[in-house]
């Protein structure tokens, strides 16, 4: 079988791809001596070659997306390196006893426990990430750097996938290539820092990234215009669906509100589709109360009319407390009529100024994060969508569309809006209606005056937040 040469574009990011890996190679060793930075490498190269592989593989791949991807793989496996240096090496610390706090610590210290028994049991709610930790360090070892890389290798495996799920449900109703649309998505992915820097933490939100994509991605089934089987939809729910269960239960929840919005569209045909999913659900809800601890019906009820607990996980100090007042003992037509300022807290935060003591030392890591810009403009994006464009795209596609926004404003309300974090696992569902936004409205001269009155205004808002947190 005879392969097709290589082009130059290709042959330019190979060697691209040997200079980074030489680079990344270089500095490991400097920083974790040969014995550990060899491996690290080798780990980080997987990490980014999987997501490469099933890029190249793709219909829908392009010049264009293809430095996208090689521009993010190269960039994240920078940052992982100089996070993992910052708490092992440069803190004091080793590769097998990290500087870690808050949840990072809590997910660490349980799964070191049950490694090696070295560390009491801390108390966590959902073990799904810790288990993940533990299978690795049984396998290759104890050792930051394969969950570490592994969560790199999650979020990298999103983009392919978010590109693939856009191909699927915008095929004929936009006018533009399948190219066009996967490198659009990928270009707005690659420009949302808080996302993305989720790689170089050891954090679960990569693997609710991976869950809810694949649930997406099994949803799109009845938006999608095509004809062919079920069975792949349904295996992906499930797997995401179990996935999510056992790392985060609460977002399983949320599916129950997009099985009942999507049974509207054409019913008779997709019944049992959704049926099926609805019963996968009702499985997976009840395996997450068996999996999880400290997590009873109760407290969900509490997540949701609200609880001591949750006042006193999430009001905040300062100015936001005083404009949002006593937000938990509100009652629920008050708590309703603050939705626009929790979603707006929801939707500014984190600022991309360092506002807090845990800030003063700037790392890589923290620096990308707090790289807001690309979510705000997409934010614009999103409004002019929801409020001028949904309602003339067809029943499938606007309910679609719609339910990751009645998600993210049921977290707004749940939470008071201060975690935006909950919402990350959203961002690439709603980086697809921003990749259609662009594309359709790419020359409709009222799309950009909305955008330059939204930009002006946003601009205005940040420098008010930033007088007041200063």
């Amino acid at each position: 079988m005879r392969h097709k040469a290589l082009n130059n574009q290709q042959l330019a990011r190979l060697g691209v791809e040997a200079l980074a890996a030489v680079c990344l190679l270089w500095c490991a060793v400097r920083i974790f001596g040969l014995a550990h930075g060899a491996p690290v490498t080798l780990a980080l190269a997987i990490a980014y070659v999987v997501p490469r592989l099933i890029h190249d593989h793709a219909a829908w791949r392009s010049n264009a997306s293809m430095w996208l991807m090689t521009a993010v793989g190269i960039g994240l496996c920078a940052l992982t390196l100089s996070n993992m240096a910052y708490i092992t090496v440069f803190s004091g610390h080793t590769l097998d006893a990290p500087l870690l706090t808050s949840d990072s610590a809590s997910y660490y210290q349980w799964a070191l426990h049950h490694y090696d028994g070295s560390v009491p049991e801390p108390k966590i709610t959902f073990y799904g990430f810790s288990v993940m930790m533990l299978c690795l360090w049984k396998l290759f070892g104890l050792n930051i750097a394969w969950p570490m890389t592994a969560n790199l290798l999650l979020t990298l495996l999103t983009f392919p996938l978010t590109a693939s799920l856009a191909c699927r449900v915008l095929n004929g109703r936009v006018d533009a290539q399948a190219a066009t649309v996967a490198a659009t998505t990928i270009a707005i992915m690659a420009s949302l820092g808080y996302y993305i820097a989720q790689a170089a933490l050891l954090l679960k939100e990569p693997l609710v990234y991976i869950a809810m994509m694949l649930m997406a991605y099994a949803l799109s089934g009845v938006v999608a215009r095509e004809k062919r089987s079920r069975w792949l939809d349904v295996l992906a729910f499930t797997i995401g669906c179990f996935v999510m269960a056992w790392v985060r239960a609460k977002y399983v929840n949320f599916m129950f509100i997009g099985i009942a919005m999507l049974a509207f569209v054409e019913p008779r045909r997709n019944w049992r589709f959704m049926a099926s999913l609805l019963v996968i659900t009702v499985v997976c809800w009840y395996l997450g109360m068996a999996l999880t601890a400290h997590y009873t019906v109760e407290q969900q009820l509490g997540n949701v009319v609200g609880s001591e607990k949750m006042a006193m996980l999430y009001t905040r100090d300062g100015i936001f407390n005083k404009i949002i007042g006593d937000y938990y003992h509100n009652p629920l037509w008050m708590k309703l009529l603050k939705l626009p300022l929790t979603i707006g807290t929801q939707w500014i935060l984190p600022f991309p100024w360092p506002n807090s003591d845990n800030d003063i030392v700037i790392t890589p890591t923290i620096f990308v994060l707090r790289q807001r810009f690309g979510w705000y403009a997409l934010g614009g994006v999103l409004l002019f969508y929801y409020a001028a464009r949904s309602w003339r795209t067809g029943r499938a596609f606007m309910l679609w569309s719609w339910f990751p926004a009645l998600c993210y404003a049921g977290i707004a309300y749940m939470t008071c809006g201060t975690p935006s974090r909950y919402v990350l696992p959203f961002e690439p569902w709603v980086t697809i209606i921003g990749a259609y936004t662009l594309i359709t409205e790419w020359r409709n001269r009222r799309f950009w005056t909305w955008m330059a009155l939204y930009a002006t205004t946003f601009a205005t808002a940040l420098i008010i937040c930033y007088i007041l947190t200063h």
